[in-house]
């Protein structure tokens, strides 16, 4: 078992956060909070176990691009990191931090002690860039893969690099960029506090009295990373479903591929469809800036879009809890539906009415009825799921916050109104309905803004009438319109028949 400090990790190593991985998702008021007081406390002489680091080693060229040039000329490892992400991106940020603060206060500072001896310049071409003289360009040492949102939101805005732009967010880059706020802010208390000596001090603890447990895993062919990132993930702050269906997803294609192939270079246009695809689904979830009455910005939860989206796109079951991810990993998402050919299966599920709901327990595991085979899943199927939860987590944001559609022309006053009034009222169950509603208008562009003010209206009285005037069971229709929301999405229901079973 080996532990090393921050100042070994970074010797001669490269990082990637691979497509596969969820994006920084420490929080500045929780995990951010600990990260930081734990380095408050830590005394000189100790040192503190933060936890484990599993490296992948990049064997391909192709994963690394220009940055190959940093192994050849300067001898650096390359590696993917697999467990510890949000440590390793968490002490980027404050070394970045500490190197800005002290550079508003003195551009030529430096640390010189007993302990340390080191220019900024220097910790910077460390632990932050490696320059090419020759190119004009520089390599960043730690980074995300195929130049996400992530990576250049990383590059543009905590390590102030002129040359990216990046008008993007999302649900991750609002982590990063709180974490940044949160320990320049910090670092310009404790210098006002203690001094530039008290600087020193903390990036000495950061560097060399951090210990992570350092597991370096070789690229073989009996080794699943992807399965061994899903269960090393679920540890800690645990995986959404969403950031588990990603990881899937690439785990899939990476079946279709030839098996002599190296597993970085099986990069294909689906692959970077999908991580299209969720760097659009994550902007939306992170959209919205504005601070909700705690005092917070309201984040959208990425599971509830999912099991909205399930409905849409799969089926309505009327059980509760889990029932719709255990369909995507456990059903239909699988390694046996790309491998066996099989014939089309039937439905995975029950649909149960209303009236059935007297003897539902909602407790009860989600058993899927027996089927005979399952579905051959293809490139194309997979593609075109992406595709449609992709295009779908914009209607989906609109239906939280219609007033930003209007800036683009894509809802109008009147269906911003109902749209509205339909949230104060309280949504109900109709949010898969509208959200197809929303699509059909914003995305397929094939019903008019007359036809969604009117069925909003009609949702709006019925929530109105059934909901608040009456005592009537809150789950009363929703198997009709849940269902009836996936005969929209699909196209088998239009918006007038719709209006008339309200």
């Amino acid at each position: 078992m080996i532990f090393l400090t921050l100042q070994q990790i970074f010797t001669n190593r490269l990082f990637r956060i691979p497509d596969y991985q969820r994006g920084y998702a420490w929080r500045s008021d929780v995990e951010i909070v600990d990260f930081w007081n734990d380095l408050m406390i830590l005394s000189d002489q100790k040192s503190h176990f933060t936890g484990s680091l599993t490296l992948q080693e990049i064997t391909s060229i192709d994963s690394l691009g220009f940055d190959q040039w940093v192994c050849d000329a300067k001898g650096y490892k390359a590696w993917f990191v697999i467990d510890g992400q949000q440590r390793l991106t968490t002490s980027i940020i404050l070394l970045q931090s500490i190197c800005d603060f002290l550079g508003t206060i003195d551009p030529d500072a430096f640390f010189l002690s007993s302990t340390v001896n080191e220019t900024m310049s220097e910790i910077r071409g460390k632990y932050i860039c490696a320059e090419n003289r020759r190119q004009c360009a520089v390599t960043y040492i730690f980074g995300y893969n195929n130049n996400s949102v992530s990576d250049r939101f990383l590059r543009r805005n905590v390590f102030n690099d002129p040359n990216v732009t990046c008008s993007e967010e999302s649900y991750y880059t609002l982590n990063i960029k709180k974490a940044k706020d949160f320990f320049m802010q910090n670092i310009a208390e404790l210098h006002k506090a203690e001094g530039v000596d008290a600087i020193e001090i903390l990036y000495r603890k950061l560097t060399q009295q951090l210990k992570f447990q350092l597991i370096e895993v070789k690229q073989t062919d009996d080794f699943n990373i992807f399965v061994a990132f899903e269960t090393i993930n679920n540890r800690g702050r645990q995986l959404s479903n969403l950031e588990k269906l990603k990881n899937r997803l690439i785990y899939l294609t990476t079946l279709y591929h030839k098996p002599n192939l190296p597993f970085e270079t099986a990069i294909t246009p689906i692959r970077q469809h999908i991580n299209d695809g969720w760097a659009e689904i994550y902007q939306q979830m992170g959209r919205n800036v504005n601070l909700s009455s705690t005092g917070k910005v309201a984040v959208l939860d990425d599971d509830e879009f999912l099991k909205t989206h399930w409905i849409l796109y799969f089926q309505y079951s009327r059980k509760t809890g889990n029932d719709y991810i255990k369909f995507l990993l456990g059903k239909h998402f699988t390694t046996q539906n790309v491998l066996q050919n099989q014939a089309e299966a039937d439905s995975a599920l029950e649909y149960m009415s209303d009236e059935d709901s007297d003897n539902y327990d909602a407790n009860e595991e989600f058993e899927p009825k027996p089927s005979s085979a399952q579905p051959q899943l293809t490139l194309s199927d997979i593609r075109d799921y992406v595709t449609d939860l992709m295009n779908t987590s914009k209607a989906w944001y609109y239906t939280w916050f219609p007033q930003d559609a209007k800036a683009n022309g894509e809802l109008d006053d009147e269906e911003i109104k109902w749209m509205q009034r339909i949230n104060r009222l309280g949504i109900a169950y109709f949010r898969p309905l509208i959200t197809a509603v929303f699509y059909k208008r914003i995305i397929a562009k094939t019903i008019s803004a007359k036809e969604v003010a009117g069925i909003l209206e009609s949702i709006e009285r019925f929530i109105f009438i059934n909901f608040r005037l009456q005592t009537t069971r809150s789950h009363y229709g929703s198997s009709e319109f849940s269902i009836a929301a996936k005969d929209l999405h699909k196209g088998t229901k239009d918006i007038k028949t719709i209006v008339d079973m309200l």
